[in-house]
């Protein structure tokens, strides 16, 4: 194994000005500069993934794998023909806080779900419906047209296949007893 100088000479210049500015020298400052140029050779030779330093007489390989830049279409990994339905999603947020309406705005511009938000304030629900912003918890970004506001809970929840609650937790308790009567169960298949 022949340790590159640079290496040497980098942790010899780290230990030296940590020693100066701290005057101080600890065990693990000695063992990180003997360390050091170690770890320099081993991501030099190993691609930039080290091995961890013997540790009560082990050791510990840390090597990643890099993931290829293009991946096999999952049509032609196995060579048979996969087909894949996209299919809505009915989503409800209920909250329509900076949380709730930066969620919405995700998840409608990716345009794979029907997404309901639901906001408690008459004036954040008439901002929205009127604007497609919210002033009051998020302003300057506008919210997608696939996003339907709403003020009344059984329409945000009718039909909708996930449930995201982002209301402040001291309302959690009364929200879900009011949302109760308007969830139904789906039958087990």
């Amino acid at each position: 194994m022949i340790i590159a100088p640079k290496a040497i000479l980098l942790a010899a210049g780290i230990f030296v000005i940590v020693l100066l500015i701290f005057r101080y020298v600890s065990l693990a400052s000695v063992m990180a500069v003997m360390l050091f140029p170690s770890f320099a050779w081993q991501m030099h030779e190993y691609g930039g993934a080290p091995m961890a330093p013997p540790m009560y007489g082990f050791r510990f390989p840390f090597y990643y794998r890099q993931a290829p830049r293009k991946h096999p279409q999952a049509a032609r990994r196995h060579r048979n023909q996969v087909q894949i339905e996209a299919r809505m999603s009915q989503i409800a947020i209920i909250g329509a806080g900076a949380w709730g309406t930066g969620l919405s705005i995700v998840l409608g511009r990716k345009g794979t779900h029907r997404v309901r938000l639901w906001a408690h304030e008459p004036d954040v629900f008439e901002g929205i419906a009127r604007e497609r912003v919210n002033q009051k918890f998020l302003p300057g970004h506008r919210i997608p047209d696939s996003v339907t506001p709403t003020n009344t809970l059984a329409e945000a929840l009718d039909g909708a296949e996930i449930l995201v609650s982002v209301m402040p937790s001291q309302h959690c308790r009364e929200i879900f007893e009011q949302m109760r009567r308007h969830l139904r169960r789906k039958p087990s298949s």
